[in-house]
């Protein structure tokens, strides 16, 4: 039977994890993340103060934002603005949603052919 490894217990491991579950079928038993530290979560554990807490020198909050309008997610930009409690989210989504818009309209063309 086949086996999935995940090296890391972050956000993308676990994500993957769950889409191999539902989408995949795959047996849960049957998928393994392997990580060092005694926290899953990765970056996003939710350890250590909000001051602290930083991807690529990027804070949380506005990451949040940033991940938000590259999606083109106005629900995900409300739900991390509710959860944070401060403008940071807006200024990531508004600093690439309309870039992010541009490049899926681009990359659509390209796909179709004109």
């Amino acid at each position: 039977m086949a086996q999935a490894y995940f090296v890391g217990s972050g956000i993308a491991s676990l994500a993957g994890a769950a889409y191999l579950i539902r989408d995949g079928h795959f047996p849960g038993n049957d998928i393994h993340i392997f990580e060092q530290s005694a926290i899953t979560g990765g970056s996003l554990d939710g350890a250590g103060s909000p001051e602290a807490d930083r991807v690529l020198g990027i804070r949380l909050e506005t990451l949040s934002g940033l991940l938000a309008g590259l999606q083109g997610q106005p629900a995900v930009l409300a739900f991390a603005f509710e959860k944070v409690g401060n403008e940071r989210p807006n200024l990531g989504y508004a600093t690439v949603y309309s870039l992010a818009m541009l490049l899926k309209i681009l990359f659509a063309q390209l796909l179709l052919g004109g």
